[in-house]
């Protein structure tokens, strides 16, 4: 059973675009058709939060779900509430995820990363290496614990390359 589906909106993840970078000069650009080429036959995925408190990864083709993810934000502060008998619907992992290719400088690589958000769940965000569907990984996580001034993240968060070459995540909140 999964919990329920409110303002999260769906995000496809399939094959890279081989001509993305063709004529662009940053730093890991001439890497990009290589990664792309080596990702074409990649699973398609469909990624979605939930306010059963897990982003879900579903599989385009057959639409199982082949990964879910807890934020801390979720298991620190909102799990217990789910066995209360008088258990009242509260939002969870309730924002829009982002999702981009980027060059990742330190380990001379390109990745496909996902950013997630609570939403009206709480204010937290998160990003995951989705590059391989089949072995998603942990990146990191902030709340407001940890960023005072960070607030609940309404809006879908933005992956960019900012001036210095570096990959950075845009969001208001």
């Amino acid at each position: 059973v999964l919990g329920t589906f409110v303002n999260s909106q769906p995000v496809f993840v399939g094959r890279p675009d081989p001509r993305l970078y063709t004529s662009a000069s940053f730093t890991g650009a001439s890497a990009y058709s290589a990664f792309a080429s080596t990702n074409a036959s990649r699973k398609q995925m469909i990624y979605l939060g939930s306010n059963g408190g897990f982003l879900h990864g579903f599989n385009a083709t057959s639409g199982v779900e082949e990964y879910a993810f807890m934020p801390n934000g979720v298991l620190r502060n909102q799990i217990a509430t789910f066995a209360d008998s008088n258990y009242v619907h509260r939002y969870q992992v309730d924002g829009d995820p982002a999702v981009a290719e980027v060059y990742d400088t330190q380990l001379s690589r390109w990745r496909t990363i996902l950013v997630g958000t609570m939403g009206r769940g709480g204010s937290s965000v998160f990003a995951l290496d989705i590059t391989n569907p089949d072995s998603v990984q942990f990146l990191w996580e902030r709340t407001a614990a940890e960023i005072p001034a960070l607030g609940n993240a309404l809006a879908r968060p933005v992956i960019a390359q900012v001036a210095d070459g570096d990959w950075r995540v845009v969001m208001g909140n």
